[in-house]
C-alpha cells in the first residue's frame, strides 16, 4: 500500500479505474481482490473518484466497434493508437499463455470504456 499511496502522490490522478473481477465466477484469486478492494479503500480515503467495468461491459462497448475478444479489442486500439502497434501480440491459441502485452491493451480498454460510459 505504501507503493500505491506513493504511485497517487506522485501522478495525482483524478480518477482510479480498476477491473471488477466478478465476472470470473471463481476463478478469481482472493489475494487479488483483497488488494484491489484496498487500492479502492485508499483511492476514496484520498477523494478520488473509483469505477469499476466487468469484462461483459468492455465487451458491450467494444463490440459496437465490431470488436469482441481481446485480440480484436487490441487490433481496434491500435486502429486509435498507433503509438501501440510496438506492443501489438500474436492470435492466441488456446493452449497458449496469455502475451505479457495484453494488460497494456486491457489497461487502455478501461480507460476508454470509462470515457464512452461515464463522459
Amino acid at each position: 500500500m505504501k507503493r500505491i499511496r506513493t504511485y497517487i502522490d506522485h501522478f495525482k490522478p483524478n480518477v482510479l479505474i480498476t477491473r471488477n473481477l466478478e465476472d470470473l465466477r471463481g476463478r478469481k484469486s482472493k489475494r487479488t481482490q483483497a488488494l484491489i478492494d484496498a487500492i479502492c479503500s485508499e483511492a476514496k480515503q484520498q477523494n478520488l473518484e473509483v469505477h469499476s467495468y466487468s469484462r461483459t461491459q468492455i465487451r458491450e462497448v467494444f463490440n459496437e466497434f465490431g470488436a469482441e475478444s481481446k485480440y480484436e479489442i487490441s487490433h481496434k486500439i491500435i486502429e486509435w493508437f498507433e503509438e501501440l502497434k510496438g506492443y501489438e501480440f500474436p492470435l492466441r491459441k488456446k493452449w497458449m499463455a496469455e502475451n505479457y502485452n495484453v494488460g497494456i491493451f486491457d489497461a487502455v480498454s478501461l480507460a476508454i470504456v470509462f470515457w464512452y460510459l461515464e463522459k
